[in-house]
């Protein structure tokens, strides 16, 4: 057809009434509007879900970071010193700086950092002041610190009022027997005392600075390696008067300054973190004397290997769900044809082309459609921001969100007028139509064996891989259960259709009610298979995600158990083999990393057998047995302990342990493939006896006392170790350890696709109410039909419970056993620190099992009560003069 004819046919047509009034004409039809937007909403979720939660994923990840550091570690900062010479250890180049130095690099720092746009720093000034040995030999020095509102977060207990002088704790103030309006003498000078403040590190045997204090915790908090100087807070200048001004050959001990520049990271988003490190590097400061500071670059680096870790599980999952919903807005387009039916028959018989039908159906539904995209862009915002991992997310995920979304919805409307064209062909084409032999063909095979070659390649990659600090969930774990779920389902749809009809005809014989069902299901099959799938598909996913995240977390939490050994293990620092009184709060064990055993290096876990099981981390899938099992066989005396063998994969015996100097002989009464406080890399063993066996062993073995203790028990514990005056380096607990895992990314990986398995489900609802809305005129009059042939409302409605329940728990069962099996595949290839026992558990997902089966027999019951109550508000007369 040439052109000049094309545009005669054709420019007349779409320049008519009908299509000039197409945008309006669906108000008359509200029913399509709302199945419209509704279908193009979960379209425009599905479509910008994907790469929202990337964005949210990065903020998460960065927001963690930042929170889980000091403050300052993720501010812009300066420092200066910051060049240690190489000739003399401890010296540094700038060291010598005094007052005046500091007050010129002040100004300097300042205006570069202004310049850039950075707000304006705040300054921390330390000095290492040399005290008079005459006057407190117990301290060589003392460390002063200056900052502009330090003295705002102690507790001041006294003070004379003055703005200048040092402020000194309670604790060095009672040990020197000092007092306000005293004089402190140093090497160089001297300071009035102005204030005592009650000391930051007295609050019990754990470290728990207030924020404020963080960066700085290594010169307040004593612990067994480190015992820093008295802290003194000072003004500025009393601090550049104690500087000694002497040649530098000396080795003056001179300032340390800090520029820090208060930007707000409480809502930082990598974006906003990309900004402050562009405004960093136009900073001067790469060499000499002042250098940067911060590890905001390694937080956003971090984020963004966190971000591109979940982006190959999440965006093809986002995409299936994408082309899910494509096919519900094309469900809902037929519910357009089932309207608009007879007009389409009359413009076709008119002569009509498909094109310009396909163009007034893409009109009409153009608003509808435009209303549902906006919605869905909101909704994807929505919901990332309130179930997501963060709810910072970029503007430019917003604007990629929403051109992804328009795309989708452009894709839905082109979908949509092809259908009506199809729809407009058929309806003049008194041809009988024949069967699309494609579906003849064996699709499920090729899923199926999708699913098994991807199988196998994870199982050779691994479930997950480490990288640095970011783990990575292997796609193929994604991408094998959904190929088998699809295939799956796939097999059991063919081999129901091939089922329905010998149901049909056995049915005749069964009561009204299974036989209604039955025969409805059979003479639409290939839409009830349809729903079949897209309803066993969600129950898949769910209980896939659900089961591997549980055995994850399961796993992970065991691993976290064995290693820290309790909820909270506390380090002494105390005189080897001490043994407190714990007064039934706690456990004590020893841990020694350097016995030998047979020419091998092993741990030593020395327990107290009567407190021991009652506060240990026991976890008997991970251990083998049941505490009250293993631990009464541990008993010795002197240098001779029953003993029990962890992760000990030698067959020769072992009947000695060398302590260093000391020989502990053991008699071995049982083995482990796990014990609590097993803390070797590799397949190192470790070998459990009585602690009262090794607390006189050589004191120079690599050795530490600990109290174990539970949550309920650590108050009291403190408060034991406080009146005892023991004091505790460091606290392990099973969270520091999944902190180390950094399994977040991964949990949220499934997290997002257990959000996905619930929007399919909404999809499979949709389209079985549109299923039963296009069929609604036949529905109706088949009710009133029946009626006529004496089948009551009861037995009407029971008939609408068995079709829809049918359709639905064949859907959850299939989608249910597909899953479990998936999850027995799957769960033994996600072992994310394979160093330290145990090996991957099973966690089946039960609770979602009972749930998603109550779901099931809800919207049974809603979806049958609401079409029952439908055909019956209808009239006979009007439905048959319809049909």
């Amino acid at each position: 057809m040439t052109m000049p004819r094309l545009r005669r046919r054709f420019l007349p047509t779409v320049g008519s009434a009908p299509w000039i009034r197409a945008p309006l004409l669906l108000a008359r039809v509200p029913g399509v509007v709302i199945a419209l937007v509704v279908a193009t909403a979960i379209l425009g979720i599905a479509a910008a879900s994907g790469p929202l939660f990337l964005s949210s994923v990065g903020s998460a990840t960065l927001t963690q970071q930042i929170t889980d550091s000091c403050p300052e570690r993720s501010l812009p900062g300066v420092s200066n010193p910051a060049v240690n010479d190489p000739n003399f250890l401890g010296r540094n180049l700038a060291s010598a700086q005094t007052g005046v130095k500091v007050d010129e690099g002040d100004a300097a720092v300042r205006a570069e950092m202004a310049g850039v746009g950075l707000p304006d720093p705040y300054r921390v000034l330390i000095h290492d002041a040399a005290m008079n040995r005459d006057v407190d030999p117990a301290n060589m020095k003392l460390t002063l610190y200056s900052r502009a509102d330090a003295l705002e977060h102690v507790q001041v207990l006294s003070s004379s009022g003055a703005d200048r002088g040092v402020w000194i704790s309670d604790r060095y103030a009672g040990a020197r027997g000092l007092k306000v309006g005293d004089t402190l003498a140093f090497e160089f000078g001297s300071a009035p005392i102005s204030g005592i403040y009650r000391d930051l590190a007295r609050d019990g045997t754990v470290s728990d600075l207030p924020e404020y204090w963080c960066s700085w915790s290594d010169l307040i908090v004593p612990t067994l390696e480190n015992r820093p100087p008295p802290f003194v807070i000072v003004d500025p200048q009393t601090m550049y008067e104690l500087v000694p001004v002497i040649p530098e050959k000396f080795f003056p001990v001179g300032i340390y300054a800090w520029w820090y520049s208060p930007v707000d990271t409480s809502g930082m988003t990598i974006a906003d973190a990309d900004l402050v490190l562009g405004q960093i590097d136009r900073l001067p400061y790469r060499g000499g004397a002042y250098q940067l500071v911060g590890d905001l670059p390694r937080f956003v680096g971090g984020a963004v290997a966190a971000r591109d870790s979940v982006r190959g599980p999440v965006l093809p999952v986002s995409l299936a769900a994408t082309a899910l919903a494509l096919l519900l807005v094309a469900a809902a387009g037929f519910l357009w044809a089932e309207q608009r039916s007879g007009e389409v028959a009359l413009l076709a018989s008119r002569g009509v082309a498909a094109g310009p039908i396909g163009l007034k159906a893409a009109l009409e539904m153009l608003l509808p459609v435009s209303a549902g995209a906006m919605l869905g862009w909101i909704g994807a915002s929505g919901l990332v921001r309130l179930l997501g991992p963060s709810p910072l997310l970029e503007p430019g995920a917003l604007r990629g969100a929403a051109q992804t979304v328009g795309l989708a919805a452009a894709l839905g409307l082109l979908t949509l007028a092809i259908l009506a064209g199809l729809r407009s062909r058929r309806s003049v084409d008194s041809r009988p139509s024949r069967r699309l032999r494609w579906t003849l063909l064996p699709w499920e095979v090729g899923f199926l064996l999708a699913a098994v070659l991807t199988y196998r390649r994870a199982r050779t990659e691994g479930g997950a891989t480490a990288f640095l600090e970011t783990i990575t969930l292997n796609p193929l774990l994604i991408a094998f259960p959904l190929a088998a779920l699809v295939g799956s389902l796939l097999l059991f749809a063919r081999v129901l259709s091939w089922l329905l009809p010998v149901l049909r005809r056995r049915s005749r014989r069964w009561p009204p009610a299974i036989w209604l069902s039955i025969r409805r299901i059979a003479s639409s099959a290939a839409v009830t298979l349809t729903v079949f799938v897209l309803a066993a598909t969600p129950v898949g996913v769910l209980i896939y995600s659900a089961g591997l995240t549980g055995s994850l977390v399961q796993t992970v939490t065991a691993k976290a158990e064995i290693y820290s050994g309790a909820a909270h293990a506390l380090d002494f620092n105390a005189e080897p083999g001490y043994s407190p009184d714990m007064r039934n709060h706690g456990t004590v064990v020893t841990v020694i990393r350097d016995g030998e055993a047979n020419g091998d290096e092993v741990q030593v876990l020395g327990i107290d057998p009567d407190t021991f099981a009652q506060f240990a981390a026991w976890d008997p899938s991970a251990v083998g047995a049941a505490p009250d099992e293993l631990v009464p066989l541990v008993t010795g005396a002197g240098t001779r302990s029953t003993a029990i063998l962890v992760r000990w994969n030698d067959d020769t015996p072992v009947s000695e342990v060398q302590l260093r100097t000391t020989t502990l002989s053991i008699d071995v009464v049982a083995t482990a493939a796990a014990f609590p406080g097993l803390r070797v890399l590799g397949n190192r063993p470790m070998i459990v006896v009585d602690r009262a066996t090794v607390v006189g062993s050589d004191r120079y073995t690599q050795r530490q006392d600990e109290l174990w203790t539970d949550d309920a028990n650590l108050d009291a514990a403190l408060v034991v170790l406080d009146e005892l005056g023991v004091v505790v380096d460091q606290v392990r607990t099973p969270s520091a350890f999944l902190g180390q895992t950094d399994l977040l990314p991964i949990g949220w990986t499934f997290g997002y696709l257990q959000t996905i398995a619930a929007l399919t489900g909404v999809i499979a609802v949709t389209a079985l109410l549109l299923y039963l809305a296009v069929q609604q005129r036949q529905r109706f009059a088949a009710f009133h039909l029946s009626k006529r042939m004496g089948v009551t409302n009861t037995a009407h409605l029971r008939s609408l419970l068995s079709e829809v329940g049918g359709v639905l728990g064949l859907a959850w069962v299939a989608g249910a056993a597909v899953a479990l099996v998936c999850v027995q595949l799957a769960y033994r290839l996600l072992d994310v620190n394979p160093d330290f026992p145990p090996g991957p558990l099973l966690d089946p997902p039960l609770t979602l099992l009972a749930v998603s089966a109550a779901v099931l027999v809800v919207a049974t019951a809603a979806t049958a009560l609401a079409a029952h109550a439908a055909a019956r508000s209808t009239q006979a007369s009007a439905v048959l003069r319809l049909e």
